[in-house]
């Protein structure tokens, strides 16, 4: 089985290297994180039909997807909890019907990412582990821990709980495509040692389990890169 993409433009012309028409990456690494770029390279993957490679859509990609959807997500769930819960994974009560739906559809979507991969269809995988972090986000809308720890403190910690199962399972799924920022939560949640050592399984942190002070897991990018960047093309 030899798969095959179709081709990838950058900014709307061939790859060129004698042109210099290219993004060298040791040239990229010099000034951004590797994980975005393979971010982008993986949803915008040329599977069926030709894509395109533009400065602006890196920029987009990672502000309003990787920082405004998942990094959000991660970061706002694990310093509330870290915070409130003495630095530790909150304690869950019984769950309700939409807490335990939540639960399933990350288990699921592990393996749906995992049949997706071994189809070598990587930008569909992507994007259903994307779509489980949007839905955690919505979850956690409804629920707000943030808002009824105050009346409700068992209430704030299984919403908080089922969101941090969530997340272990996104590092997992999400960890082929991101492996940097996938090891970073890893050690976040409490983990020891390297991701993959606990196989592709959803691997929850226990109630207790104590938590690293969390720190953001993306950089949100300016819009001028994106000049600063395209001008280099061809240069």
């Amino acid at each position: 089985d030899v798969p095959a993409n179709e081709f990838l433009t950058i900014e709307g012309r061939k790859l060129s290297t004698s042109r210099n028409w290219a993004v060298w990456l040791s040239d990229y690494l010099s000034r951004y994180d590797p994980d975005p770029l393979r971010y982008l390279l993986s949803i915008n993957m040329p599977e069926t039909g030709d894509t395109d490679f533009s400065w602006r859509e890196f920029v987009r990609r990672n502000n309003d997807e990787l920082v405004a959807t998942y990094g959000n997500l991660v970061h706002r769930v694990l310093t509330f909890a870290y915070r409130n819960f003495d630095g530790g994974v909150p304690t869950p009560g019984e769950l309700d019907s939409r807490s335990q739906a939540v639960i399933d559809m990350a288990k699921d979507t592990l393996n749906t990412v995992d049949v997706l991969l071994s189809q070598c269809h990587f930008r569909e995988a992507m994007r259903s582990a994307m779509s489980l972090a949007q839905d955690t986000n919505r979850y956690l809308e409804e629920k707000s821990p943030w808002k009824v720890i105050k009346e409700d403190r068992q209430a704030a910690a299984t919403a908080l709980y089922v969101a941090i199962s969530v997340i272990s399972c996104l590092k997992t799924a999400l960890y082929p495509f991101l492996p940097f920022s996938s090891q970073k939560l890893h050690e976040f949640l409490g983990f020891k040692g390297n991701i993959e050592d606990y196989g592709w399984q959803p691997m929850a942190p226990k109630p207790g389990q104590k938590l690293m002070p969390p720190e953001p897991l993306f950089v949100k990018l300016d819009e001028g890169l994106v000049a600063e960047e395209t001008a280099r093309l061809g240069n």
